[in-house]
């Protein structure tokens, strides 16, 4: 063979570069699939348990300040158990979405009755703490 024919690659050649370049590139998309996975489990795994640390704060600040000999003790039976909370808590987020103004209520215990005291948080613009307030306000 002369050297002018041997210049460049044959069809072979080339059909198994394609060929190893697509088992590479499959295997890493297969890697960050995994990966994203993952990290979308963890995440949520995360959240779900910052949420029950939460709920395990609000209740164990209430069962410290209840009094079974005052009353505060309702109803208490192998998977419930009722008290009399000096403190209700409850969420409203307002959103805008798609252009429709939404209003989402949370709350913990009973609904707040009229004539009740209540602590409205107010967080006026979310990306400053300087404008927050708690605003004293009675439920009607």
């Amino acid at each position: 063979m002369t050297r002018q024919n041997r210049d460049g690659f044959t069809l072979v050649e080339l059909i198994v570069v394609t060929v190893l370049g697509a088992v590479l590139i499959a295997a890493a998309l297969q890697v960050l699939i995994t990966n994203q996975r993952t990290y979308t489990a963890q995440s949520a795994q995360i959240t779900g348990a910052q949420a029950v640390r939460a709920a395990l704060d609000i209740l164990s600040a209430e069962l410290r300040e209840i009094s079974p000999r005052g009353g505060d003790l309702i109803t208490m039976d192998s998977d419930e158990l009722s008290i009399r909370a000096q403190r209700k808590v409850g969420l409203v987020c307002h959103d805008t979405v798609m252009g429709v103004a939404t209003r989402r209520v949370l709350k913990v215990g009973d609904w707040f009755e009229v004539d009740d005291s209540a602590f409205v948080f107010a967080d006026n613009d979310g990306t400053s703490a300087d404008d927050d307030a708690w605003i004293l306000t009675r439920i009607t």
